[in-house]
């Protein structure tokens, strides 16, 4: 079949067109009118998905109602966080404090860096290095505070001074591991011997004396919530941490620790 001399010159005049756009630095051919006009722009860039870093903010309660072994729990459950932690995350770990701000309480703040001028072939192999460096104080940690133990739970207390360190900037998860029972002067919240009065966060939102924790999710590990005062108790948090700008759902209530690959807060 023989081609109009007027077609072969069109197809090598676009040829040489393309050829052209190409050599000039462009590494995609243009797009024709017909792909502009159904609306689909395959010369625009796809952005990688980006990960947004976390803080992961830890209230340790070593108080004399918790066993050994319940802490214990809780220390293995800090493992399993910093496993799930990435480069740029931030980890502050605090004491549950007993009786106002005034106590001098020890705390720990480091972040997840990576190593600089790493050499390292396998990044994956890396990350988990630098993760296991991480529970090193962390168990630290948990050694000197199980060595000073308290009688006294200020949860309320202890809830101020964190809103003080949590990350606006960041994606916040509360975790506090303990049993979830104020035990203050004001108030005494095993079996509901001093619960708050009715009206009693409202009145505190109003007068600014609650802390903002920006968003933070919350996951408590040590609670009771199989009974009708564990309920009671729950039900106050829920509503505290309404006030505050954070969220404790029924699902992160919870009396022992979540399975390692378990993420409560996606």
């Amino acid at each position: 079949m023989k081609w109009p001399a007027a077609i072969i010159g069109l197809l090598v005049i676009g040829s040489v067109a393309v050829a052209i756009y190409i050599y000039v630095g462009h590494t995609e051919v243009p797009i024709s009118p017909s792909s502009a006009s159904s609306g689909v722009d395959s010369s625009r860039p796809t952005s990688a998905p980006t990960t947004e870093s976390r803080q992961y903010t830890v209230l340790v309660d070593v108080s004399r109602s918790r066993t050994s072994g319940m802490i214990a729990e809780g220390e293995h459950y800090m493992d399993a966080l910093i496993d799930r932690m990435n480069y740029g995350d931030r980890l502050v770990v605090l004491q549950m404090y007993e009786a106002g701000v005034n106590e001098a309480k020890s705390d720990l703040d480091v972040s997840l860096i990576k190593p600089a001028n790493s050499l390292a072939l396998d990044e994956s192999e890396e990350l988990k290095s630098t993760r296991n460096d991480l529970k090193e104080p962390v168990h630290l940690f948990f050694q000197r505070a199980h060595t000073r133990p308290v009688l006294h739970t200020d949860i309320l207390t202890t809830l101020s001074i964190a809103s003080e360190k949590v990350s606006e900037g960041k994606r916040n998860v509360l975790v506090i591991l303990s049993d979830m029972l104020q035990s203050s002067r004001e108030f005494e919240f095993e079996h509901l011997k001093r619960m708050p009065p009715r009206g009693w966060i409202a009145q505190r939102t109003q007068q600014g004396l609650t802390r903002p924790l920006y968003g933070a999710c919350v996951v408590a590990v040590g609670a009771d919530p199989s009974t009708h005062e564990g309920i009671v108790v729950r039900e106050f948090w829920q509503q505290y941490f309404k006030a505050s700008n954070a969220t404790l759902s029924t699902r992160n209530y919870r009396t022992t620790p979540p399975s390692a690959d378990a993420s409560l807060c996606e």
